[in-house]
């Protein structure tokens, strides 16, 4: 049960991530260097939390395979 809450808590993390990158607008200035290497940096600290998210949330259940 765990492991499908941190899923979760991980979808709604994702998701305003990329509403907020949305807002910005990010997309359009993909030529411009300080902007791909700044959200590159913000994708690779966003995949980061992600998997510390998952792991703080699932704790050893995301180890155990189900029976």
């Amino acid at each position: 049960m765990k492991t499908k809450l941190a899923l979760l808590v991980i979808a709604l993390f994702t998701g305003l991530i990329g509403y907020g990158c949305n807002l910005l607008d990010i997309g359009s200035h993909h030529h411009e260097i300080l902007w791909a290497l700044g959200s590159s940096i913000a994708f690779l600290i966003t995949l980061l939390i992600d998997v510390w998210l998952f792991f703080a949330i699932a704790g050893e259940e995301a180890y155990q395979w189900s029976t």
